[in-house]
């Protein structure tokens, strides 16, 4: 899955799930390591190597002879091969025990040690909720006609307990990072400040948003939120009214219908063109946003009403203007020219300061290039408001946490608190790598060519990110945290596919929001969605892979994904896997 972006994804990733199993399991069923005295079952392990073993197109298991060749060219997945090969392995050199090595240590291990340091500080998951996700998981497996440990199985976990362990594991993980990881310094959080807020700027939004579907006519959205407008217009708060207002399930009720900063380029056209004529605090009539379903665009009064609002606006920042900074450019280029014109005269009067000069010269051009490190070096941060500043603040502590976890897990991995067990002989996925296909591990790859132009890549993140919900589902709706399932295809904008899911009977599995390992643009752009529907995002560079490549995809590349929501938190109500109907059909053929 070429969304998964960090090591720590090796860790917590629902696809490359961690889990482990006490000292109460039958012996008989092998012992492939100990941490700290907790056993690791081989059969754990077996599970999610085998889960590995299937084929991402077909959904089946790989022959020996393919498995052999993934295996020998340290090809499964893409960060154990990233992981491997920094530690020196080759085709000639990796095996199936190293493979199982890596499993116990960096897998189990790391999350047994993670689950055993939580508690020595007092930090637990809720049992109550975890309760609620078994229990949601177990009936999503009897609407499938399989039973509970079939289903979990299917998803690379040898039994029920370690899918729950697993569960279990997201719950403490950030919180435990919080307390392993420093604070940010001023300077840090000063320094991506700047670096990040050109995606914040313009308006800060409040708003009230009811979709229009089977179960909420346009008329009666239209009719719910006049009487909210009527509230607020009499002294009620905006935050009290949108509270009682907003669907249940939304991320916004918490707030009081607070966005944040960075939503008013994704609003819908309408809601933009509102935003042009409404004061500060002033809220908004009824906004109606249409999508042209019939196909034309003749007349927009035919258009099928899909959502209405109720928005304002609580503050606006925007970066000196255009016009300040070609003043400020004109300025400098005119104390160039007089100190050209300086050093002319003092050559025609024979006293230059060659040495003076040089030294200066080199100073300017180090400040210069530190200056040139931090974009928006000049911003004097005094301008920016608070809450701003807060929100930035916060997440430059978040992608602290992110990055630095990934060294402190890494590390965790290497302890003398694991032992790994020597491999037994006849594991299923021990097989011959005489079967692979040679693989050339010295051929240096090129990355792969640009398709987006500057221009293109400016205005998308000028834009940010789309949203738009092709399918609008009638299920669950996602929140920050929920465990979900996916189908999705990536694309780039020419139409290229570099990754997808779709058709392999396999849904991808991950954490809704911050606490997933997946591109940003995936933490933002999934959630609200509800099971059932189909959701296109539009995905600007610095919300992806930024200026790195990634296998297929380029540096700085603009990303096209169609995501399908199959479950949250094992609740599958509402999702309907079209293939189904179709093999329903070919058997009625046949």
């Amino acid at each position: 899955m070429k969304v998964i972006k960090s090591v720590l994804a090796v860790v917590l990733s629902l696809v490359m799930a961690t889990a482990f199993i006490g000292c109460q399991r039958p012996v008989a069923d092998g012992v492939a390591g100990v941490v700290n005295g907790t056993n690791i079952s081989e059969a754990d392990v077996t599970a999610l190597i085998e889960y590995y073993r299937l084929d991402s197109e077909t959904g089946s298991a790989m022959d020996d002879a393919t498995w052999a060749t993934y295996v020998s060219s340290v090809g499964i997945p893409t960060t154990w091969s990233e992981f491997l090969k920094g530690k020196g392995y080759t085709s000639e050199t990796f095996t199936p025990e190293i493979l199982r090595e890596y499993v116990v240590r960096n897998n189990y291990g790391v999350f047994i040690l993670m689950i055993q340091k939580a508690a020595e500080k007092g930090i637990a998951a809720d049992q109550a909720n975890l309760d609620t996700q078994m229990e949601s998981i177990r009936t999503s497996a009897s609407s499938e006609g399989s039973s509970l440990e079939e289903y979990v199985r299917a998803r690379g976990f040898a039994n029920e307990a370690t899918y729950r362990l697993m569960l279990e594991a997201y719950e403490i993980a950030q919180p435990l990072a919080e307390t392993l990881i420093a604070e940010p310094t001023q300077d840090e959080i000063d320094t991506y400040i700047r670096t990040n807020i050109d995606m914040y700027t313009g308006k800060r939004l409040s708003l009230i948003a009811l979709p229009v579907d089977e179960e909420n006519t346009a008329d009666a959205a239209r009719t719910k939120l006049t009487e909210a407008k009527a509230k607020i217009d009499s002294g009620t708060s905006f935050e009290d009214v949108a509270k009682e207002t907003l669907p249940e399930g939304s991320q916004f009720i918490e707030t009081g219908g607070d966005l944040g900063w960075g939503y008013e380029s994704s609003m819908p056209d309408e809601v933009g063109t509102a935003l042009e004529t409404l004061a500060q605090n002033q809220v908004s009539d009824v906004i109606e946003v249409r999508t042209d379903s019939a196909g034309t665009t003749d007349d927009p009064s035919d258009d099928e009403v899909t959502s209405l609002y109720l928005v304002k606006w609580t503050e606006s920042f925007e970066l000196p203007s255009a016009a300040e900074d070609e003043a400020a450019a004109e300025e400098d280029a005119a104390e160039d020219e007089a100190a050209t014109e300086e050093e002319d005269v003092a050559e025609d009067e024979g006293t230059t300061e060659d040495e003076d000069t040089t030294e200066e010269d080199a100073a300017t051009e180090d400040d210069a290039t530190t200056e040139d490190e931090v974009p928006n070096a000049d911003l004097d941060l005094n301008t920016v408001p608070t809450s701003l500043k807060e929100e930035l603040a916060k997440e430059a502590k978040d992608e602290k946490i992110t990055n630095e976890q990934e060294t402190y897990w890494t590390a965790l991995a290497q302890s003398d608190e694991i032992t790994v067990n020597p491999m037994p002989q006849g594991l299923s996925y021990d097989v011959d790598l005489s079967l692979a296909t040679p693989v050339d591990d010295t051929t240096d790859t090129e990355e792969p060519v640009a398709v987006d132009s500057e221009e293109d890549v400016a205005a998308a993140e000028a834009e940010g990110l789309v949203i738009e919900d092709t399918v609008e589902g009638t299920g669950v709706e996602v929140k920050d945290g929920d465990s979900i399932e996916v189908y999705y295809t990536g694309m780039l904008t020419d139409g290229t596919e570099f990754d997808s899911n779709e058709g392999t009977g396999t849904p991808f599995s991950l954490i809704a929001g911050e606490g997933g390992s997946v591109i940003q643009g995936w933490k933002d752009g999934l959630i609200g969605m509800k099971v059932g529907g189909t959701r296109h995002l539009i995905i600007p560079p610095s919300l992806g892979y930024a200026d790195s490549a990634n296998g297929d995809i380029p540096a700085n590349s603009i990303l096209l994904f169609d995501v399908t929501l199959v479950s949250v938190n094992g609740d599958s109500t509402g999702y309907t896997d079209i293939t189904e109907g179709i093999d329903d059909a070919e058997t009625v053929i046949e």
